[in-house]
């Protein structure tokens, strides 16, 4: 059993590493990717997109974040839970290392931790809906607004005050 997955990456303007959070189903079965962070929880997004079955949200990846991949075929579901280690912008890949992993019956290999139900859920959720264009596991990324940036100048002055 390989317990190392390649992810592939991309690299931002910025020169940044960042992963898709992507999936979704068609007639043939579906898959997965979600990203969250140490203990299951959010990340904010740098942008987001509407592709089918495609990308839906864009994460800075670093090593210590989690990935949770699914594909789904039929009635068998497999479930990797990974944990990045190593991101390389060369080649553009991150390495991760399997963490947990559950087949078809939902049997774990260890004990799912609680806070894990739900983005495996969600990442579940993402392989079982036809044509997903829509991110499940993310904080949306900021929108400048001009009003945001009244609201903030206010909100200085107040401070000073």
């Amino acid at each position: 059993m390989c317990h190392i997955k390649e992810f592939s990456i991309v690299v931002t303007a910025k020169g940044y590493p960042a992963i898709w959070e992507s999936g979704g189903r068609d007639t043939f079965g579906g898959s997965s990717t979600i990203i969250c962070g140490q203990n299951a929880e959010k990340l904010q997004a740098i942008t987001t997109l509407r592709d089918r079955n495609g990308r839906h949200a864009l994460f800075i990846v670093r090593p210590g974040l989690i990935i949770v991949n699914v594909t789904k075929e039929y009635f068998e579901t497999n479930i990797g839970i990974y944990k990045i280690m190593e991101v390389d912008i060369k080649s553009r890949f991150a390495i991760g290392k399997k963490i947990n992993s559950c087949q078809s019956l939902f049997k774990w290999d260890v004990p799912l931790l609680k806070c894990f139900e739900p983005v495996v859920d969600a990442a579940i959720e993402v392989a079982r809906t036809y044509n997903c264009n829509e991110y499940m596991w993310a904080i949306p990324p900021y929108k400048y607004h001009q009003e945001d940036t009244v609201q903030d100048m206010n909100d200085r002055s107040r401070i000073i005050e």
